[in-house]
């Protein structure tokens, strides 16, 4: 993902279950927008990532799950500064074999999420909380943030960007006026229920799906 060279190829794109985020900052943002380059103008990339103000309610946190053939020990926190969840994982598995692994993510929040991609030319199209509450985010309350961001068409003849981009003049002025096309309007309900902290690891990509209860 990194060193993808493709150039208007795509229709589409995914990006789920937390799998953006695994490299450092800059390396990130580069990654987003070698993603936006492949998709053709106007094709569209789903998001899914950890959501920042979530996960930082549910941590420290220390849980234990079964694997195939394993037994996964799982303490988790979470680094304020770089907002990064560090995952410290023992395995055991049936053989009597151990591994020790250290996993570094980075969790976003709505509005850094947002940045981020529009900086790497996307416009972001619909933001829900998770697959099931489509075009609904409750904030702190949602897990997820699953964000469908579309590839900018740029109009011709418009000046490019510090970034070689072309930048749309309408689109700067409703950033000045407050409606930034990278927020798009978001409808806030109040979940019934909310999820509780042994969910937080359940989806992880390298998690089975079902923890031990």
């Amino acid at each position: 993902m990194r060193d993808m060279a493709f150039d208007a190829q795509f229709d589409g794109a995914y990006c789920l279950f937390s799998t953006f985020g695994y490299f450092d900052d800059e390396t990130n943002k580069k990654t987003a927008q070698n993603i936006c380059r492949a998709l053709k103008p106007g094709a569209r990339c789903v998001f899914e990532v950890l959501n920042r103000d979530y996960i930082i309610a549910e941590l420290p946190l220390r849980v234990w799950w079964e694997g195939d053939g394993c037994v996964v020990l799982e303490e988790v926190d979470f680094n304020y500064f770089s907002s990064r969840l560090i995952s410290n994982r023992s395995v055991v598995f049936d053989d009597g074999r151990q591994l020790e692994q250290e996993i570094s993510i980075r969790s976003f929040g709505l509005h850094e999420l947002g940045k981020l991609l529009h900086s790497a030319g996307f416009r972001v199209v619909e933001v829900s909380g998770n697959m099931i509450t489509k075009g609904r985010f409750f904030g702190a309350q949602s897990r997820d943030i699953v964000v469908i961001a579309e590839r900018r068409v740029e109009k011709p003849g418009a000046p490019a960007d510090g970034g070689g981009r072309r930048v749309n003049r309408s689109s700067r002025r409703r950033v000045i006026s407050g409606e930034s096309s990278a927020s798009p309007a978001i409808t806030a309900r109040t979940p019934s229920t909310s999820c509780g902290g042994g969910v937080l690891l359940s989806r992880n990509p390298l998690a089975p799906a079902r923890m031990a209860s």
